[in-house]
């Protein structure tokens, strides 16, 4: 199907005046490149309170700022198209309107998703690549969707290696903002005995959901919408939480409620600059630390319920 992509720079008309009018006109959704915000963001970024954000948020920022919406290129979005350029005209208003597919969006980020080590036994491979598996290696088939984990951050992959060194054969395993479902997948393929994997999110539920069915390993995954703080009752001989530092160092009492002794509590997402406050978190707890992965500026911690 195709759309109208339209394009309108600030001049006369700044950003907020720009998505003021839209919204008059029934606009609700659009995409704002301000510079001058990012910049700020960019100068101010020790005040606000994210985890990360990639540097290349901060580079080739255009010289001036636009709003960019979408119509369809029926009459109806012809009509809706006219009335807005009128609107602006009294700004004298730069638009620019070019049609696009949507079939262009769909498939356009499949080249950055690839088949993917994990581990020394494990690969996640998309469906549309046909990359033959080493011999040995099992494969998770497993789609980006909208629900975050693909394998392709190093934070999962050190949590799929981490359980692999562990090993999960025969365990019962719990994965923590399971997300796509990728890590309850791989503790399956390992060899665990039941898994629970959990998420707050009902879109990361549904694709886990999805995921764990087109790997067969349904009989051993349950995936359920729950937080680890309330309402779940499951003690594991693994956990796995590949969260942002804060996240894990708030619910590592809760966690260390639904580890067996001796359990391994495996953790990733965490900034190397945020490693000491993790594991402070952790040994509060009497989770003794074991093991400790860097790649990049990201880390994985295995810690051991004592």
């Amino acid at each position: 199907m195709k759309y109208n992509e339209i394009t309108i720079y600030a001049g006369k008309a700044d950003i907020d005046e720009i998505t003021g009018i839209l919204l008059v006109h029934g606009i609700t959704d659009s995409v704002v490149n301000d510079p001058d915000l990012v910049a700020k963001m960019e100068k101010d970024k020790k005040d606000y309170e994210w985890d990360y954000v990639d540097e290349a948020v901060f580079k080739n920022q255009p010289r001036r700022g636009s709003v960019v919406f979408y119509l369809n290129t029926d009459d109806d979005g012809e009509a809706r198209l006219a009335e807005i350029r009128d609107a602006f005209s009294v700004y004298d208003a730069e638009i620019s309107v070019v049609t696009v597919d949507d079939e262009d969006w769909k498939n356009k980020y499949k080249e950055h998703f690839k088949m993917l080590k994990l581990s020394d036994r494990l690969a996640v491979r998309p469906s549309w690549d046909d990359t033959p598996a080493d011999p040995g290696m099992t494969v998770i088939d497993l789609d980006p969707g909208m629900a975050f984990g693909t394998g392709g951050h190093a934070t999962t992959a050190m949590c799929a290696e981490l359980m692999d060194r562990e090993g999960c054969a025969g365990k019962k395993v719990l994965d923590v903002g399971t997300g796509s479902g990728i890590l309850a997948i791989a503790a399956a393929m390992l060899g665990a005995d039941d898994v629970l994997g959990i998420d707050i999110d009902d879109e990361a539920v549904t694709a886990a959901r999805e995921n764990v069915a087109k790997n067969n390993c349904a009989d051993v995954v349950t995936i359920m919408k729950g937080d680890l703080t309330k309402g779940v009752e499951y003690k594991a001989d693994i956990i796995a939480a590949n969260l942002m530092a804060e996240l894990i160092v708030s619910f590592a009492p809760y966690a260390k409620q639904h580890l067996c002794t001796g359990a391994a509590f495996i953790t990733s997402g965490i900034l190397t600059e945020k490693k000491d406050m993790v594991i402070e978190a952790l040994e509060k707890e009497d989770i003794k630390i074991e093991k400790v992965l860097t790649r990049g500026e990201w880390c994985a911690v295995l810690g051991r319920n004592n």
